[in-house]
């Protein structure tokens, strides 16, 4: 487990130790029961992101048309650390954290589970948290990757 900057509850994509995620959408449809978006987080990326919702959270299908060969993290919703009862693993594809009242689990298909331990006070929630993500390699051309993101708070 370490750091990647500026972690989000989306996909941030890692090009020579910095973290680039997406500032603003080029062009968004919402397509009934799906949002369908289109963004550039670096230049000579573009990524269509397409969520569709699910009971206890939400799909995403990420198409990266890449002109540099990066790292992705699709990442899932932030759990504080030190609070009562908490876990957080990774294995396979998939990462999960929880604590007595809040659980995020992310499942990829591929890519490889992974847990971002986020710098402290980058929450307004809880000072600590870790989030849970599923790593992926971005090579150059089009590329698609899916992730499953799904969020229990009692």
């Amino acid at each position: 487990m370490y750091v990647i900057s500026a972690p989000r509850l989306s996909v941030a994509f890692v090009i020579d130790g910095w973290t680039f995620v997406r500032r603003h959408s080029d062009r968004f449809v919402l397509m009934g029961d799906r949002l369908l978006s289109e963004w550039r987080p670096f230049p000579g990326i573009k990524v269509t992101t397409e969520l569709v919702p699910t009971k206890w959270g939400h799909v995403r299908n990420h198409t990266v048309e890449s002109t540099i060969a990066c790292t992705a993290y699709d990442c899932g919703f932030a759990v504080p650390k030190f609070a009562a009862g908490f876990a957080a693993a990774a294995n396979g594809t998939g990462a999960e954290a929880h604590n007595d009242t809040c659980r995020c689990t992310v499942q990829g298909r591929g890519g490889e589970g992974f847990l971002v331990n986020a710098y402290p006070n980058t929450n307004l929630y809880d000072p600590n948290t870790v989030i849970p993500a599923v790593r992926y390699d971005v090579p150059v051309g089009t590329s698609v990757f899916t992730t499953t993101v799904e969020s229990r708070h009692e």
